[in-house]
């Protein structure tokens, strides 16, 4: 079965590539044409389905680097989480969230922290057609100490001194779970915002295992220190990179950026559009400190 999918306009890439009068000519589950009406039309042949959408504008999906299908959206999301939970009902809100996300043109999300593995199990439920969905990259149960950020999603790795070998045998229970990659929360939790949960031979550790276990570490990291050290370790993605020193603080590090650039660490900065409860909630200036340093760094991450 084909189907001929056209628009005003079909945007492509790089920026600022499109089609006006487009089409997208799809066959089973492959996109297996896209330009102007007219090349698409006559390629789809006589028995070609036509789904068309004049007043709209046709685009790659989406996608969200930094979910936790394991969360609601409500100020209370973190509490919920933090009592008992019912898994059944807590896996059925993940799949109508996996399904918003789908409606909204998101078709891959990085999760990167769920509880009991339910993650995977819903990943596989729509790559196996069962349930509509993103596809995801599951991160399971984040690394965390007890009490460390988190912790309430069973990632917490010690009860008292931490053997050497310890993270190393996270990162094999992750892949034996099959995860996607190892998410490191590495700072907040018990400790301040800014400080590091983890020492920079814990991280290098993981870090060590992981890629020899062929799984990208993404480091949870707000405070500056944190940040460098993530950098020094090689993690393969930084979550936040919010560049905290203290309460209310902000101090990129040029040189650091530097070394992001140069190692190329991507970094997911985890922000909504919704920008205006930060102004809200912290005033404007902190505000225009928060959403400063994201322009901050892409003008060099990005360049």
């Amino acid at each position: 079965m084909r189907y001929l999918l056209s628009a005003s306009q079909v945007l492509t890439g790089p920026a600022g590539q499109r089609f006006d009068n487009g089409a997208v000519l799809v066959q089973g589950d492959s996109i297996v044409a896209v330009g102007g009406y007219d090349d698409v039309r006559a390629a789809g042949g006589a028995d070609v389905i036509e789904l068309a959408f004049p007043a709209a504008t046709i685009l790659p999906g989406l996608i969200n680097s930094h979910v936790h299908l394991a969360f609601n959206v409500g100020l209370d999301r973190l509490e919920k989480l933090m009592a008992p939970v019912d898994e059944l009902r807590l896996a059925l809100s993940m799949a109508g969230r996996a399904q918003q996300l789908l409606n909204s043109g998101v078709t891959t999300v990085r999760d990167l922290g769920d509880r009991g593995g339910l993650t995977v199990a819903l990943r596989e439920s729509i790559d196996a057609g069962e349930l509509a969905g993103p596809r995801i990259l599951a991160a399971t149960a984040p690394l965390t100490p007890p009490g460390g950020h988190c912790w309430f999603l069973g990632g917490g790795r010690w009860s008292g001194p931490d053997p050497p070998a310890d993270p190393a045998q996270r990162c094999r229970r992750g892949r034996r779970d099959q995860s996607d990659g190892v998410r490191r929360q590495y700072d907040a939790g018990w400790a301040e915002m800014w400080q590091p949960q983890f020492s920079g031979e814990e991280l290098r550790t993981v870090v060590e295992e992981a890629h020899r276990l062929g799984l990208p570490v993404a480091a949870h990291a707000h405070g500056t220190s944190s940040i460098r050290r993530a950098v020094a370790a090689g993690v393969d993605t930084i979550e936040h990179c919010t560049w905290l020193t203290g309460p209310g603080v902000f101090e990129p590090d040029e040189q650091t950026v530097t070394d992001i650039v140069a190692a190329g660490i991507a970094v997911c900065t985890a922000n909504s559009n919704n920008w205006r409860p930060f102004a809200e909630k912290y005033g404007a200036e902190r505000a225009l400190q928060i959403i400063g340093r994201v322009r901050w760094m892409a003008d060099r991450v990005c360049a």
